[in-house]
């Protein structure tokens, strides 16, 4: 048998039905389970596999042949200082150590970054 005061009654939260009360019950329960799994995961890690994950990039390729593809495959880049005009390869992505990046060509706007992305997205699904 359930015994509570008024008082403790007031202050839990109304709900239209049942369902509702559990559905909300298992999200909190969910949500109290991944919190604890993603705190015992993150014990496992290594720290110095982290420390070499840390040190690569993920990158697009980048080409001034005139793709037969648009978008989302590939992307005219509107970098400034580039020498020759260039298109982002959007399907090529790949992760490069820190160490093999040389001198940079040109900067990317964020707006470019973002089209980049939304490219990725629409190729992944």
């Amino acid at each position: 048998m359930l015994s509570c005061s008024i008082a403790s009654m007031n202050s839990w939260p109304e709900f239209r039905n049942r369902s509702q009360a559990i559905e909300t019950a298992l999200a909190e329960k969910l949500a109290r389970a991944r919190r604890t799994r993603l705190a015992r995961e993150c014990a496992k890690l290594d720290p110095g596999d982290e420390k070499t994950l840390a040190d690569k990039v993920i990158v697009v390729a980048l080409t001034s042949q005139e793709p037969r593809a648009g978008f989302p495959l590939t992307l005219e880049s509107n970098a400034r200082n580039l020498p020759k005009r260039s298109w982002v390869r959007i399907s090529q992505v790949r992760t490069l150590s820190v160490e093999r990046i040389g001198r940079r060509l040109a900067r990317a706007s964020e707006e470019e970054v973002d089209r980049v992305v939304e490219g990725l997205n629409e190729i992944i699904g």
